[in-house]
């Protein structure tokens, strides 16, 4: 299964106000509306409300007037699942994945991947205008041969999560490999650069990229752009 859409909080997908945001309306408005009781009367009544509104504006995430002049400052997110069944033991294929440095080979939005650490790794990724986006990520959490997961750090150019699982296929017709990944959509203050990443992302893209791995695992050999492939012994 395969899902490409932007995922928005249980109160719908009209929500344009981002978390932070919706916090600081509850509060005040829960300050409003209490003052506005115990004050009484005709402007009692107006603050009030206008608490209330404040409220309400906090609890759905959804502003009228942003609505109305096309303005959200609410962060969705690009969530993709993807698997793919290669002809190779699960440990070839993990061990693979697990050296980050080989994820370029197979990931065409992804420059570059340098370890760090064991744990840390700095990624570099290209939009479709050449210009760079790069960010650190740690691996959150890991079972040999079985799942790797990752998340973006604080701070970094983009903020993203992912977690690769590793299986036998029915019939032991090799490995089941399933690909979960998010990218958060910033809001209006976001670089150019990390939206123009982002937009490009597809599972269209994603599944070509898994693809090219099946094809690296499977034959040694990495596609070119131009549909041929150059010989290359896995591990070199």
């Amino acid at each position: 299964m395969t899902r490409y859409e932007p995922r928005y909080p249980k109160t719908g997908k009209d929500v344009n106000v981002g978390p932070s945001e919706r916090l600081l309306s509850v509060l005040l408005g829960g300050y409003m509306a209490a003052r506005g009781v115990r004050k009484g009367r005709l402007g009692g009544l107006a603050t009030a409300l206008a608490g209330g509104y404040l409220v309400y504006r906090g609890s759905t995430g959804h502003c009228n007037l942003y609505e109305k002049i096309g303005v959200s400052t609410a962060r969705r997110a690009i969530e993709i699942d993807e698997s793919v069944i290669i002809n190779r033991p699960v440990h070839e294929l993990y061990s693979y994945w697990r050296d980050l440095g080989n994820i370029p080979e197979f990931m065409r939005h992804i420059e570059e991947v340098r370890v760090i650490d064991d744990k840390r790794s700095h990624w570099v990724a290209s939009t479709p205008g050449g210009i760079k986006v790069e960010w650190d990520a740690e691996i959150t959490g890991e079972r040999e041969n079985e799942y790797i997961a990752w998340k973006s750090l604080p701070f970094s150019d983009i903020e993203s999560e992912g977690m690769v699982e590793f299986s036998t296929a029915p019939g032991h017709r090799g490995t089941e490999l399933r690909v979960h990944m998010i990218y958060n959509l910033p809001g209006n203050g976001a670089a150019a650069p990390v939206q123009r990443l982002l937009a490009a992302i597809s599972f269209r893209q994603i599944r070509e990229e898994l693809r090219r791995f099946k094809q690296i695992m499977e034959t040694g050999e990495v596609p070119t752009t131009e549909g041929q492939a150059r010989g290359r012994a896995i591990g070199e």
